[in-house]
């Protein structure tokens, strides 16, 4: 069994785990833990503009390893 049929086995499980990373940033996104009161800095930017462009790189981060990890469909004459 090669490796390539084995990549392709796992990707709905992959993709399944991106989708569900996308939905917890979205809710982390919204709690206080973002948006709440904090005065502290993080490399000089205020602590919401940091941890939301933490945020936001891990948002593009899931879409480009999503895009890889999209299950195929399969071909006409392809067997599962």
């Amino acid at each position: 069994m090669n490796s390539k049929s084995n990549i392709h086995h796992h990707r709905p499980f992959w993709w399944r785990v991106c989708c569900g990373g996308v939905i917890a940033l979205s809710v982390v996104t919204f709690t206080p833990f973002v948006i709440g009161g904090h005065a502290s800095r993080i490399l000089h930017l205020p602590y919401s503009l940091a941890a939301g462009l933490i945020i936001a790189l891990a948002f593009i981060a899931l879409t480009i390893a999503g895009s890889f990890l999209y299950p195929k469909p399969l071909g006409r004459g392809d067997n599962k």
